[in-house]
Protein backbone atom coordinates (compact mmCIF):
# COMPACT_ATOMS: atom_id res chain seq x y z
CA UNK A 1 0.00 0.00 0.00
CA UNK A 2 1.53 3.44 -0.97
CA UNK A 3 1.42 5.99 1.54
CA UNK A 4 0.69 9.78 0.54
CA UNK A 5 3.23 11.87 2.26
CA UNK A 6 0.97 15.03 1.01
CA UNK A 7 1.18 17.93 2.75
CA UNK A 8 -2.36 17.88 3.78
CA UNK A 9 -1.52 14.53 5.29
CA UNK A 10 0.75 15.71 6.68
CA UNK A 11 -0.64 18.09 8.65
CA UNK A 12 -3.86 16.13 9.24
CA UNK A 13 -1.72 14.07 11.31
CA UNK A 14 0.32 16.37 13.43
CA UNK A 15 -3.45 17.94 14.00
CA UNK A 16 -4.80 14.63 15.18
CA UNK A 17 -1.77 13.34 16.96
CA UNK A 18 -0.07 15.79 18.44
CA UNK A 19 -0.62 14.80 22.40
CA UNK A 20 0.81 11.55 20.97
CA UNK A 21 3.54 12.61 18.97
CA UNK A 22 4.86 15.18 21.97
CA UNK A 23 4.79 12.21 24.37
CA UNK A 24 6.41 9.55 21.71
CA UNK A 25 9.49 12.34 21.09
CA UNK A 26 9.97 12.89 24.35
CA UNK A 27 10.08 9.38 25.23
CA UNK A 28 12.39 8.92 22.21
CA UNK A 29 14.95 11.63 23.58
CA UNK A 30 14.81 10.04 27.24
CA UNK A 31 15.74 6.74 25.41
CA UNK A 32 18.44 8.40 23.83
CA UNK A 33 19.77 10.37 26.38
CA UNK A 34 19.97 7.19 28.35
CA UNK A 35 21.75 4.95 25.64
CA UNK A 36 24.46 8.17 25.23
CA UNK A 37 25.36 8.90 29.00
CA UNK A 38 25.33 4.87 29.13
CA UNK A 39 28.13 4.66 27.17
CA UNK A 40 31.62 4.92 28.20
CA UNK A 41 34.01 8.26 27.41
CA UNK A 42 37.11 7.38 25.27
CA UNK A 43 40.42 8.87 24.57
CA UNK A 44 42.75 9.32 21.89
CA UNK A 45 46.50 9.72 22.35
CA UNK A 46 48.13 10.19 19.19
CA UNK A 47 52.08 11.31 17.58
CA UNK A 48 53.14 12.33 14.65
CA UNK A 49 56.40 10.27 13.26
CA UNK A 50 58.63 10.82 9.95
CA UNK A 51 61.25 8.19 9.02
CA UNK A 52 64.74 8.96 9.88
CA UNK A 53 67.25 9.46 7.15
CA UNK A 54 70.22 7.19 8.40
CA UNK A 55 73.46 8.64 7.62
CA UNK A 56 74.31 4.98 6.58
CA UNK A 57 71.86 4.99 3.98
CA UNK A 58 73.01 2.96 0.98
CA UNK A 59 73.94 5.13 -2.04
CA UNK A 60 73.77 2.24 -4.74
CA UNK A 61 75.19 4.70 -7.27
CA UNK A 62 78.64 4.59 -7.65
CA UNK A 63 78.34 0.89 -7.10
CA UNK A 64 78.48 -0.71 -10.30
CA UNK A 65 81.26 -2.04 -10.39
CA UNK A 66 80.43 -4.27 -7.69
CA UNK A 67 76.90 -5.69 -10.61
CA UNK A 68 78.46 -8.45 -11.51
CA UNK A 69 79.65 -9.92 -8.18
CA UNK A 70 77.25 -12.59 -6.88
CA UNK A 71 75.59 -11.76 -3.63
CA UNK A 72 75.78 -8.14 -3.65
CA UNK A 73 72.40 -7.19 -5.04
CA UNK A 74 71.14 -8.77 -2.58
CA UNK A 75 72.98 -7.32 0.17
CA UNK A 76 72.11 -3.60 -0.98
CA UNK A 77 68.87 -3.89 -0.63
CA UNK A 78 66.15 -1.16 -1.11
CA UNK A 79 66.40 2.54 -0.80
CA UNK A 80 64.64 4.66 2.35
CA UNK A 81 61.13 4.29 0.64
CA UNK A 82 61.31 0.55 0.50
CA UNK A 83 62.61 0.43 4.20
CA UNK A 84 59.65 2.81 5.07
CA UNK A 85 57.21 0.94 4.02
CA UNK A 86 58.79 -2.15 5.34
CA UNK A 87 58.24 -0.43 8.68
CA UNK A 88 54.72 0.70 8.18
CA UNK A 89 53.82 -3.44 7.27
CA UNK A 90 55.65 -4.41 10.43
CA UNK A 91 53.45 -1.72 12.68
CA UNK A 92 50.04 -3.31 10.82
CA UNK A 93 51.29 -7.18 10.52
CA UNK A 94 49.55 -9.57 12.91
CA UNK A 95 52.90 -10.46 14.25
CA UNK A 96 54.23 -7.07 15.66
CA UNK A 97 50.32 -6.49 17.31
CA UNK A 98 49.95 -10.12 18.36
CA UNK A 99 52.86 -9.92 20.46
CA UNK A 100 52.21 -5.81 21.73
CA UNK A 101 48.64 -6.89 22.97
CA UNK A 102 50.12 -10.81 24.67
CA UNK A 103 49.40 -8.99 28.49
CA UNK A 104 46.19 -6.31 27.46
CA UNK A 105 43.96 -8.60 27.18
CA UNK A 106 41.95 -7.40 30.43
CA UNK A 107 42.36 -3.67 29.71
CA UNK A 108 41.10 -4.71 26.21
CA UNK A 109 38.68 -6.99 26.35
CA UNK A 110 36.96 -6.28 30.09
CA UNK A 111 37.24 -2.86 30.67
CA UNK A 112 33.49 -1.22 31.51
CA UNK A 113 34.17 1.93 32.50
CA UNK A 114 37.04 4.23 34.08
CA UNK A 115 36.61 5.43 38.01
CA UNK A 116 37.49 9.09 37.51
CA UNK A 117 38.24 9.44 41.54
CA UNK A 118 40.58 7.16 41.40
CA UNK A 119 41.50 6.99 37.03
CA UNK A 120 41.48 3.13 37.69
CA UNK A 121 39.82 0.93 35.25
CA UNK A 122 36.97 -1.09 35.90
CA UNK A 123 36.41 -4.54 35.02
CA UNK A 124 33.25 -6.13 33.86
CA UNK A 125 32.53 -9.05 36.25
CA UNK A 126 30.58 -10.66 33.91
CA UNK A 127 33.75 -11.18 31.70
CA UNK A 128 36.63 -10.93 33.74
CA UNK A 129 36.69 -12.02 37.87
CA UNK A 130 39.69 -10.32 38.91
CA UNK A 131 39.53 -11.85 42.68
CA UNK A 132 40.21 -15.09 40.67
CA UNK A 133 42.06 -13.76 38.08
CA UNK A 134 39.83 -15.65 35.50
CA UNK A 135 38.07 -15.29 32.45
CA UNK A 136 34.21 -15.69 33.05
CA UNK A 137 32.31 -14.31 30.16
CA UNK A 138 30.39 -16.14 27.82
CA UNK A 139 31.63 -17.32 24.53
CA UNK A 140 30.25 -15.99 21.56
CA UNK A 141 31.60 -18.23 18.62
CA UNK A 142 34.11 -18.07 16.84
CA UNK A 143 35.42 -17.30 20.34
CA UNK A 144 35.52 -18.99 23.74
CA UNK A 145 35.62 -18.17 27.40
CA UNK A 146 39.48 -17.27 27.08
CA UNK A 147 40.62 -14.74 24.37
CA UNK A 148 42.50 -15.19 21.73
CA UNK A 149 45.07 -13.50 19.98
CA UNK A 150 43.26 -13.14 17.13
CA UNK A 151 40.25 -11.73 18.91
CA UNK A 152 42.44 -9.16 20.70
CA UNK A 153 44.19 -8.28 17.29
CA UNK A 154 40.93 -7.62 15.51
CA UNK A 155 38.99 -5.39 18.64
CA UNK A 156 42.20 -3.66 18.96
CA UNK A 157 42.19 -3.01 14.85
CA UNK A 158 38.46 -2.03 15.10
CA UNK A 159 38.01 0.10 18.19
CA UNK A 160 41.51 1.44 19.55
CA UNK A 161 43.75 1.59 16.89
CA UNK A 162 44.75 3.70 14.00
CA UNK A 163 47.28 4.17 11.46
CA UNK A 164 47.32 7.30 8.42
CA UNK A 165 49.79 8.03 6.80
CA UNK A 166 51.16 10.88 4.51
CA UNK A 167 52.41 10.03 0.90
CA UNK A 168 53.11 13.70 0.17
CA UNK A 169 56.08 13.67 2.85
CA UNK A 170 55.91 10.24 4.64
CA UNK A 171 54.62 11.08 8.36
CA UNK A 172 52.68 8.45 10.01
CA UNK A 173 50.37 9.59 12.55
CA UNK A 174 49.35 6.62 14.86
CA UNK A 175 46.69 6.70 17.30
CA UNK A 176 45.58 4.82 20.49
CA UNK A 177 41.93 5.18 21.69
CA UNK A 178 40.55 3.56 25.55
CA UNK A 179 38.23 4.73 27.93
CA UNK A 180 41.38 5.41 30.30
CA UNK A 181 43.02 8.30 28.90
CA UNK A 182 46.68 7.02 30.94
CA UNK A 183 46.37 3.42 29.06
CA UNK A 184 46.20 5.41 25.48
CA UNK A 185 49.15 7.63 26.33
CA UNK A 186 51.40 4.19 27.78
CA UNK A 187 50.23 1.75 25.23
CA UNK A 188 50.99 4.22 22.13
CA UNK A 189 54.36 4.93 23.93
CA UNK A 190 55.01 1.26 23.99
CA UNK A 191 54.29 0.30 20.56
CA UNK A 192 56.41 3.19 19.49
CA UNK A 193 58.85 2.05 21.53
CA UNK A 194 58.96 -1.62 20.69
CA UNK A 195 58.59 -0.84 16.64
CA UNK A 196 61.52 1.30 17.05
CA UNK A 197 63.11 -1.54 18.77
CA UNK A 198 61.73 -4.46 16.33
CA UNK A 199 63.30 -2.39 13.17
CA UNK A 200 66.86 -1.47 14.85
CA UNK A 201 67.02 -5.31 15.61
CA UNK A 202 66.24 -6.47 12.14
CA UNK A 203 68.59 -3.40 10.58
CA UNK A 204 71.57 -4.52 12.92
CA UNK A 205 71.29 -7.58 12.63
CA UNK A 206 70.99 -7.43 8.73
CA UNK A 207 74.28 -5.61 8.91
CA UNK A 208 76.48 -7.29 11.04
CA UNK A 209 75.50 -10.76 8.44
CA UNK A 210 76.53 -7.80 5.34
CA UNK A 211 79.53 -7.43 7.54
CA UNK A 212 80.52 -10.80 7.79
CA UNK A 213 80.01 -11.59 4.40
CA UNK A 214 81.42 -8.74 2.96
CA UNK A 215 84.85 -9.13 5.21
CA UNK A 216 84.97 -12.68 3.77
CA UNK A 217 85.14 -11.10 0.15
CA UNK A 218 87.64 -8.64 0.96
CA UNK A 219 89.96 -11.28 2.69
CA UNK A 220 89.70 -12.89 -1.12
CA UNK A 221 93.11 -11.74 -3.21
CA UNK A 222 90.78 -12.53 -6.72
CA UNK A 223 89.19 -9.54 -6.87
CA UNK A 224 90.01 -6.26 -8.64
CA UNK A 225 91.61 -3.21 -6.56
CA UNK A 226 88.36 -1.14 -7.75
CA UNK A 227 85.48 -3.83 -6.33
CA UNK A 228 87.65 -4.09 -2.70
CA UNK A 229 87.54 -0.27 -2.68
CA UNK A 230 83.80 -0.61 -3.36
CA UNK A 231 83.10 -3.19 -0.67
CA UNK A 232 84.95 -1.38 1.86
CA UNK A 233 82.65 1.86 1.47
CA UNK A 234 79.88 -0.51 1.85
CA UNK A 235 81.32 -2.21 4.37
CA UNK A 236 81.88 0.85 6.36
CA UNK A 237 78.26 2.34 5.53
CA UNK A 238 77.10 -1.32 7.42
CA UNK A 239 79.60 -0.15 10.16
CA UNK A 240 77.85 3.02 10.50
CA UNK A 241 74.23 1.65 10.92
CA UNK A 242 75.52 -0.22 13.91
CA UNK A 243 76.70 2.85 15.13
CA UNK A 244 73.89 4.52 14.50
CA UNK A 245 71.46 2.26 16.57
CA UNK A 246 74.15 2.30 19.46
CA UNK A 247 73.87 5.95 19.84
CA UNK A 248 70.13 6.80 18.85
CA UNK A 249 67.54 6.76 20.98
CA UNK A 250 65.27 6.47 18.18
CA UNK A 251 66.81 4.84 15.36
CA UNK A 252 63.77 4.48 12.34
CA UNK A 253 61.61 7.23 12.60
CA UNK A 254 61.79 11.07 14.65
CA UNK A 255 58.89 11.38 16.64
CA UNK A 256 57.49 15.41 15.60
CA UNK A 257 54.43 15.25 17.60
CA UNK A 258 54.89 12.77 20.86
CA UNK A 259 52.02 10.63 22.53
CA UNK A 260 50.23 12.74 24.90
CA UNK A 261 47.33 11.83 28.15
CA UNK A 262 44.45 13.35 26.30
CA UNK A 263 42.19 15.52 28.76
CA UNK A 264 39.21 16.09 26.19
CA UNK A 265 36.97 12.86 25.41
CA UNK A 266 37.31 11.43 21.65
CA UNK A 267 33.73 10.19 21.70
CA UNK A 268 31.01 9.13 21.49
CA UNK A 269 29.72 12.17 20.14
CA UNK A 270 26.53 12.40 22.62
CA UNK A 271 24.91 15.44 20.55
CA UNK A 272 24.92 13.45 17.44
CA UNK A 273 24.11 10.34 18.83
CA UNK A 274 21.14 11.66 20.51
CA UNK A 275 19.83 13.49 17.51
CA UNK A 276 20.37 10.47 15.36
CA UNK A 277 18.18 8.24 17.57
CA UNK A 278 15.38 10.74 17.86
CA UNK A 279 14.97 11.24 14.39
CA UNK A 280 14.71 7.92 13.14
CA UNK A 281 12.49 6.74 15.72
CA UNK A 282 10.19 9.82 15.30
CA UNK A 283 10.44 9.00 11.65
CA UNK A 284 9.37 5.81 11.84
CA UNK A 285 6.21 6.19 14.18
CA UNK A 286 5.48 9.87 11.98
CA UNK A 287 5.19 6.87 9.03
CA UNK A 288 3.30 4.81 10.95
CA UNK A 289 0.69 7.66 11.57
CA UNK A 290 0.55 8.42 8.32
CA UNK A 291 0.10 4.65 7.10
CA UNK A 292 -3.40 4.22 9.97
CA UNK A 293 -4.24 7.84 8.35
CA UNK A 294 -4.33 6.41 4.67
CA UNK A 295 -5.32 3.66 5.70
CA UNK A 296 -8.89 4.95 7.70
CA UNK A 297 -9.46 7.45 5.02
CA UNK A 298 -9.29 4.97 1.96
CA UNK A 299 -11.58 2.62 4.56
CA UNK A 300 -13.79 5.50 4.85
CA UNK A 301 -14.26 6.30 1.07
CA UNK A 302 -14.80 2.34 0.51
CA UNK A 303 -17.77 2.84 3.44
CA UNK A 304 -19.05 5.98 1.69
CA UNK A 305 -18.63 4.13 -1.97
CA UNK A 306 -20.59 0.93 -0.35
CA UNK A 307 -23.66 3.08 1.53
CA UNK A 308 -23.98 4.97 -1.51
CA UNK A 309 -24.39 2.17 -3.52
CA UNK A 310 -27.45 0.52 -0.89
CA UNK A 311 -29.04 3.53 -0.80
CA UNK A 312 -29.35 3.64 -4.82
CA UNK A 313 -30.29 -0.20 -4.62
CA UNK A 314 -33.02 0.73 -2.47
Amino acid sequence: MNIDFSFFNIAKVIKINFKELIIFGFLSSLIAVSIALYLPNEYKSYAILSPKEKSSEIDTQGLGSLSGLGGVSSIIGGGSNQHFDESVEILQSNKFLGNFLQNKFVNLLAAKELDTTTNKIIIDPKKYDINTNKWVRKPSSPWGVIPEEQEAIKHFRENNFDVAINRRNNFVTISIKHISPKIANEWLEELIAELDERIKTRDVNEANEALIYLNERLSKTSISNDVKNSLSKLAVKYEKTILFANINKEFAFNIIDPPFEPILKDSPKRAIIVLAIVFGMMSVFFTYLIFLFNLKRKLSIKLLKLNVSLISIE
